[in-house]
């Protein structure tokens, strides 16, 4: 029987295809991490990674965003997988289909945005591609370097006793679609969550000391919810992790909207992702420092092969559900079902 397509499965199949650790110069490839990485010499790595925007955006799909906001969104969906690598971001290129009939403007205003958000991270758009077709199509390529005074952090490479830790506040975007939904909360947290799904956030400056520190072990970001992201990574890494729920940082105004809804904070974390944040493992003995950087410790790397929670001193199985192209009738309705999901898996 031929399965309906889910591309969030494909990629061991893919990796099945190309045995790349034949190749020597591969450091990464497909089913190894967000990014590729090519060993260019002892010294130096190329990291590239590429990034399609979904079909119908969150922002266009709630009527809050403009061409010029998906402009910026392009460029922080890939900025964000080098992010979760620890590599030093150089250069983008853009890829664009239009449906056909559209505005010239439209166009101007993606590139508008892009070069907004370039210029704030001082890389230069390089190259891509523009055309029309049935349906708009947008994407990017996102390229960095690495040297040998830098230690990149992927998803293979986390280690037990290893620590887990966060880079920024989680669950943003997921409330935001929520709240935005069901027009539930006041203007000013509407204006909050506009913002949130809107502009990206984008912590390259921990990335990078985590990298120049060589203190990263395994590492991803965070772009399909907190629990999918993180199993990915911990599967690939054949180890465990505990999740501590309380430890995980989050907005005031999520904790107004959950408040309101009268479930944990936390549960947002785990819905779809979208705030640019990224994982990532460090030795318990560097606890001082990736405090110091400003990272937030939300749990910890165990050797057996399970994937929990600790709520009210329970381990419970970890919700790890996450955003998927192939599940979505539209954004809140994937944010209230998975949120439904976490509370009757979680309750006592």
């Amino acid at each position: 029987m031929n399965k309906i397509l889910d591309p969030d499965e494909m990629p061991k199949w893919l990796s099945s295809l190309w045995k790349h650790k034949a190749f020597n110069w591969l450091y990464a490839g497909i089913n190894d991490d967000d990014c590729a990485i090519i060993e260019i010499t002892k010294k130096q790595k190329i990291v590239i990674t590429t990034d399609f925007l979904n079909n119908s955006p969150i922002g266009l799909e709630l009527g809050i965003s403009n061409y010029f906001d998906i402009g910026r969104l392009i460029v922080g969906s890939n900025i964000s997988d080098l992010c979760g690598t620890g590599a030093i971001p150089k250069a983008f290129l853009l890829g664009l289909m239009f449906k056909k009939g559209s505005y010239e403007n439209n166009y101007k205003e993606i590139i508008r945005g892009v070069n907004f958000e370039l210029d704030k991270i001082k890389i230069p758009l390089i190259g891509g591609d523009s055309k029309l077709g049935k349906e708009n199509s947008f994407y990017g390529i996102a390229i960095g370097t690495s040297n040998n005074k830098q230690k990149l952090f992927t998803k293979r490479e986390a280690k037990p006793k290893d620590n887990l830790w966060v880079s920024g506040t989680l669950g943003n975007v997921s409330a935001a679609v929520y709240g935005l939904s069901t027009k539930i909360m006041h203007k000013e947290w509407e204006t909050w969550a506009i913002t949130k799904i809107n502009e990206p956030f984008l912590p390259i400056e921990k990335s990078m000391k985590i990298a120049n520190y060589m203190v990263g072990n395994g590492g991803t970001d965070i772009s399909d919810g907190l629990g999918s992201d993180l199993r990915d990574m911990v599967q690939l890494s054949n180890v465990g992790v505990i999740i501590e729920p309380d430890l995980i940082p989050i907005d005031k105004h999520v904790q107004e909207i959950s408040d309101k809804m009268k479930i944990p904070a936390w549960h947002f974390a785990f819905v779809i992702g979208g705030d640019f944040q990224f994982l990532v493992t460090s030795n318990s003995s560097n606890d001082e420092l990736m405090n110091k950087i400003g990272m937030v410790r939300i749990g910890r790397i165990i050797e057996e092969p399970e994937y929990l929670i600790k709520v009210n001193n329970l381990y419970k199985p970890l919700p790890n559900k996450g955003h998927r192209d192939i599940n979505k009738p539209s954004f809140f309705l994937e944010v209230k079902s998975i949120l439904e999901d976490i509370n009757n898996n979680l309750k006592d």
